[in-house]
């Protein structure tokens, strides 16, 4: 069976999780800019609480409903110089409800004159057993589709 094209999520008035971060100078380069690398653990902090803030440990998930989550795409736009020091809100948002995968987008926005910084997604397969790609269970799409904001 084809999969379906993935629907675009309309934007909610508030994320699924909004992280203010001060930055350190271990996200930085030799030249004291963010290094590019900085944003997906981040990301992947920010994904991990917003699956547990909605019942989903990935550690469990499999016993739980007989499917995985995995990465299977990342992007990042740079689109202004960061650094240490600096504090970041950062927010996630459901970009895309695909009938196989999940895709979150990321806004990073620093706070003191709300300059967007970047840009970013990233996209999980849900994933069987032997690692075939399967339907996104009903209970992990409602929960995501539904929510409005952990803070």
């Amino acid at each position: 069976m084809a999969d379906v094209a993935p629907r675009a999520v309309p934007p909610k008035a508030v994320p699924l999780l909004r992280w203010r971060v001060m930055l350190a100078y271990a996200d930085s380069d030799a030249a004291g800019i963010l290094y590019f690398a900085a944003w997906f653990p981040w990301m992947e902090r920010m994904s991990t609480q917003a699956w547990l803030d909605r019942g989903f440990r990935h550690d469990r998930i499999l016993d739980q409903l007989g499917v995985q989550f995995v990465t299977r795409a990342t992007t990042c736009d740079y689109l202004a110089v960061v650094r240490p020091y600096d504090e970041v809100d950062i927010e996630m948002d459901l970009a895309k409800a695909g009938r196989r995968s999940l895709q979150f987008a990321f806004t990073m926005t620093r706070v003191p004159d709300t300059t967007v910084v970047a840009r970013a997604t990233f996209t999980l397969v849900c994933v069987d057993q032997s690692g075939r790609s399967t339907a996104v269970p009903p209970d992990v799409r409602t929960a995501f589709e539904s929510s409005q904001c952990g803070q």
